[in-house]
């Protein structure tokens, strides 16, 4: 009789391991889902992928602007790591990375990270966000002329010479940012989320945004066959 009860104890302690490693393959297999769900998000707003924004069409064209050309370099539960390249079309009078840019693209990052852990999407409830340094944008596509001690005979002598032509443009530096997103903290239905913007090759220090975010219910989930009584 207590062979057989030790028996049932560890075939019941056996079922339960089990059961927790199967537990915990089905987390890692919904975090790596959820994780490339805010990569391709990040990357492609526009792709469809109603699952992290519930946001209207106008936002979603909104966050394809500021994010073109965003590239995912590590997508994981808790923690996203993006980059891209500051454009002209989205600078200020100064030619600087404009600021609404800025906080839209530290935004669309908030909701990314977020969505790792919630799964669904979020609305922001308290934003803020410091700036520190300018950004500018790459302008590898213009050519600005520069002060050369290359003669006009010289000049008529050698064109079409890649040596001169090289002199005489100098592209400007390219500007790439990396944003770095992070889960910090969960308090019941509110998650906090920080973002750090810098300048990727010299780690410069632009931006940091927070947010407190919750998770909501979009339009698109509600299924309701209530009738308005208005």
């Amino acid at each position: 009789m207590f062979s057989t009860l030790a028996q049932i104890r560890r075939a019941r302690r056996h079922a339960q391991g089990i059961r927790g490693i199967a537990r915990g393959m089905g987390d890692e297999a919904r975090a790596r889902r959820l994780a490339a769900i805010a990569r391709k998000w990040l990357e492609d707003p526009a792709s469809g992928t109603p699952a992290i924004s519930a946001a209207p069409a106008a936002s979603e064209e909104l966050s394809s602007l500021v994010m073109a050309g965003a590239r995912v370099s590590l997508a994981e539960r808790g923690r996203v790591v993006c980059s891209l390249r500051v454009r002209a079309a989205l600078t200020d009078a100064q030619g600087r990375w404009h600021a609404g840019a800025i906080a839209a693209a530290v935004d669309n990052m908030c909701s990314a990270v977020a969505f790792t852990v919630e799964g669904a999407p979020t609305a922001t409830v308290l934003y803020s966000l410091s700036h520190f340094s300018p950004a500018h944008p790459d302008v590898r596509a213009r050519a600005r002329p520069v002060r050369s001690t290359v003669t006009r005979h010289q000049i008529f002598r050698f064109l079409p010479s890649p040596f001169i032509l090289r002199h005489l443009f100098r592209p400007q530096s390219q500007e790439e940012v990396e944003m770095e997103g992070r889960v910090v903290n969960r308090k019941g239905k509110l998650t906090s989320a920080a973002v750090e913007v810098r300048k990727k090759e010299s780690g410069e220090l632009i931006a940091i945004g927070r947010q407190w975010i919750t998770r909501i219910t979009p339009a698109w989930a509600t299924k309701s066959n209530k009738s308005s009584k208005l």
